[in-house]
């Protein structure tokens, strides 16, 4: 819909120390630094009571810096029956800037680049039992509000606030080849908000200046699966 867009460059420089120890432990710190020259964002351009018109557009240059924490460890210095009981982290913190051209300077940074959290948390807790062959897993996803879509000119940005995620999952092998999996996910299923943050204090404040746009719930799913091998 955008005849004019260019192709987006990105730099990535990125710095890890990653330290291994034995049954696959391990812990891992980054930090990045992330430039994009013409950034295509989603903008919103009109604005209405039961559509939006909404455009691929370039702003300028978008700055992303951060750090990235990420670990994998067994419950074996509790109990050794416990080392297959695994735990797994990874957090990320992300500082994000758009340049884009403004009335008084081309390189004010005025936003967060849409579509980027400020924070991204996944999380999860794994079982198997070696002899049975019974596991177990609950994972957990948390992502911070961000921009949804950018405002135009005389419009606010809508911003998204997302629920977080939980699943768990619990299979077991059977005869030789078969496998039955029992998923319940979303267990939390709380809302996702879209809205206009009005008095900008970077929350979603239903009582108060800010103007809900949008309110979803999803619900949570069950299934249960049968597999073979031949």
């Amino acid at each position: 819909g955008n005849p004019n867009l260019v192709e987006t460059h990105i730099s990535n420089y990125e710095l890890r120390w990653e330290h291994y120890f034995k049954n696959a432990q391990y812990y891992s710190v980054s930090g990045f630094y992330k430039t994009f020259e013409n950034p295509i964002e989603q903008t919103l351009l009109i604005s209405g009571g039961d559509s939006r018109t909404v455009q691929f557009v370039n702003v300028k240059k978008a700055v992303n810096t951060g750090v990235e924490l990420e670990a994998r460890k067994n419950f074996s210095f509790i109990n050794k029956s416990l080392e297959n009981l695994v735990a797994y982290t990874n957090v990320s913190f992300i500082n994000s800037k758009v340049y884009s051209l403004g009335a008084t300077s081309d390189t004010s940074a005025n936003r967060p680049l849409q579509g980027q959290s400020p924070y991204i948390v996944n999380a999860s807790l794994q079982y198997t039992e070696p002899k049975t062959h019974f596991a177990f897993s609950v994972l957990y996803n948390k992502t911070g509000r961000r921009i949804f879509l950018v405002g135009s000119a005389a419009e606010e940005p809508i911003w998204e606030e997302i629920h977080p995620t939980l699943d768990l999952k619990l299979s077991k092998t059977f005869l030789k080849d078969g496998l039955v999996e029992l998923t319940w996910s979303d267990i939390l299923h709380r809302n996702d908000y879209q809205f206009w943050d009005m008095n900008r204090n970077n929350l979603f404040d239903n009582n108060s200046d800010d103007r809900l746009i949008q309110s979803q719930n999803f619900g949570y799913n069950v299934s249960a699966a049968i597999s073979f091998k031949f």
